[in-house]
């Protein structure tokens, strides 16, 4: 069962469960025990996978974007 879920970032979205669960990283391919499990196009992704990915895309939205540099 979900207990939250985050705003989508990064092209994915974040929950964390009530009860660990047990799943492969698409990312990384590594066997992860977690409640916090990020949903990407590719498949789960575990936080450590998440937190990387949503900081690579916060560094080139804010060298890229042109609303936050204009």
């Amino acid at each position: 069962m979900v207990t939250k879920e985050y705003p989508k970032r990064a092209g994915m979205i974040l929950r964390k469960y009530e009860d660990l669960i047990v799943f492969v990283c698409a990312i990384c391919d590594r066997k992860k025990t977690s409640k916090a499990q990020a949903e990407t196009e590719e498949g789960p992704a575990c936080s450590a996978c998440y937190g990387q990915k949503v900081a690579e895309w916060d560094s080139y939205r804010g060298q890229h974007d042109p609303t936050i540099h204009p």
